[in-house]
C-alpha cells in the first residue's frame, strides 16, 4: 500500500471515530445526577393577592391557598377564590379548585423518566360566562395537563412528561396554574422547585427502621403514619373512630370489605361546609382501602360535595398499639 493510500485510510477511519463521538447522545456524556424537590411557592402570594386590584368603593376579594405533597403520588391542590361586583353592584363570586397526581413518588425525578399526570378542575360561579381552567407544565414547556370548565362543573385531563436532564446549579419548575375568568379575571401559578443534585439517585422507598406489626385485613384499627400526620384510630366492628394532627381533626366511619367510608372534622357534629369563602373550616368525606396485608391504606379525601380534592395514605407506625 502507497503512503498516500495510508494516509486517505487513515483520515478515513478517524472521521468515522469523529461522527460517531458527534452522534452519541448527550447523556452518555452527562454526569450521573437526579432532580430533588425544594420547595413550592404561589405566585402571587396570598399577601400579594391583598393589595392587587384594589379600587376603592368597590368589591374586590382575592384568595389562594394549596400544598403539595411530593412523596407517595404527588399530589397538589391549588384553591382559588374572586368576588368582586360591576358598575351596578352586582355581586360575582366564583371558586376553582386544581388538584393534580402523578404515577409514582415525586420527591426525586430521574432524567429520562417518564411520568404520568392526572389533573382535575372544579369550579363555580355565578357569572353567567365564567369558566374555570387548570394546567400543569414544567419549566416553560406546553402544557400536558389542560382542563376547562365553563359556568358550573368538574372535568379531568391527563399527560405524561419526560423527565429532563440538569446540571450543577440548574432548577426545574413543576408548575401546576389556576385561572378564572369571571367579570374580571384572576390566575394563579403553583411552582413545585426542584435542584440538581450529582450521583445516583437515592431509593425512594427506603426500608423502615425495623418492620411494622403485621395487620389484619379489614382492620384499621392503630396508630398510623399518614399524609396528614400521625393518625390514631379505634375500630369495633364496623365502626371506626379516631384523631389526626393537622387541625385536631377526628375522623369516623364505617368498614366495609376493606373500604372504609366516613367522614374527617373538627368534631362528630354532621357535615358542612362554608360556602361563602375559602379559608374556613370544612367538613368532607374520606374513602381509603385497607392494603391486603392491612398495613397500609391508600384513598381520598373531599370538601364536602365536591370532587376528590387530594390523597390521604399511610403507613401502620411501628409505635403500633400492642
Amino acid at each position: 500500500m502507497s503512503r498516500f493510500s495510508e494516509v486517505v485510510r487513515f483520515l478515513s477511519l478517524a472521521g468515522v471515530a469523529l461522527a460517531a463521538a458527534l452522534c452519541a447522545t448527550p447523556g452518555s456524556f452527562a454526569a450521573e445526577g437526579y432532580w430533588r424537590y425544594v420547595d413550592t411557592q404561589f405566585r402571587p402570594s396570598e399577601a400579594e393577592l391583598q393589595v392587587l386590584g384594589k379600587t376603592p368603593g368597590r368589591v374586590d376579594e382575592k384568595h389562594v391557598k394549596g400544598g403539595f405533597q411530593p412523596k407517595f403520588s404527588g399530589e397538589g391542590t391549588l384553591e382559588l377564590y374572586f368576588k368582586n361586583d360591576d358598575v351596578d353592584r352586582h355581586i360575582y363570586i366564583s371558586r376553582l379548585l386544581v388538584t393534580y397526581g402523578a404515577s409514582k413518588d415525586m420527591s426525586v425525578l430521574v432524567p429520562g423518566d417518564v411520568i404520568d399526570v392526572e389533573g382535575s378542575v372544579s369550579f363555580e360561579s355565578n357569572f353567567p360566562a365564567a369558566n374555570g381552567r387548570g394546567t400543569v407544565a414544567v419549566d416553560n414547556g406546553d402544557y400536558f395537563v389542560d382542563v376547562t370548565v365553563g359556568g358550573k362543573g368538574q372535568a379531568s385531563g391527563k399527560g405524561s412528561f419526560k423527565v429532563p436532564g440538569g446540571g450543577p446549579g440548574s432548577t426545574l419548575r413543576y408548575i401546576a396554574g389556576g385561572y378564572i375568568g369571571a367579570y374580571g379575571g384572576l390566575g394563579e401559578t403553583m411552582t413545585n422547585l426542584y435542584e440538581w443534585v450529582e450521583g445516583a439517585p437515592p431509593d425512594t422507598n427506603p426500608p423502615d427502621q425495623g418492620s411494622p406489626p403485621s395487620g389484619k385485613a379489614g382492620d384499621f384499627g392503630g396508630k398510623w403514619t399518614t399524609t396528614e400526620g400521625d393518625m390514631d384510630l379505634a375500630q369495633s366492628g364496623s365502626d371506626v373512630t379516631g384523631t389526626y394532627v393537622q387541625d385536631n381533626g377526628r375522623v369516623a366511619g364505617d368498614v366495609s370489605d376493606g373500604k372504609l367510608a366516613g367522614y374527617w372534622g373538627e368534631d362528630s357534629s354532621g357535615v358542612r361546609c362554608d360556602t361563602e369563602r375559602l379559608g374556613t373550616f370544612y367538613w368532607g368525606r374520606i374513602e381509603w382501602t385497607l392494603s391486603d396485608d392491612g398495613n397500609g391504606f391508600s384513598g381520598s379525601w373531599s370538601y364536602c360535595d365536591q370532587a376528590p380534592a387530594g390523597v390521604w395514605s399511610g403507613s401502620r407506625s411501628i409505635e403500633e398499639m400492642e
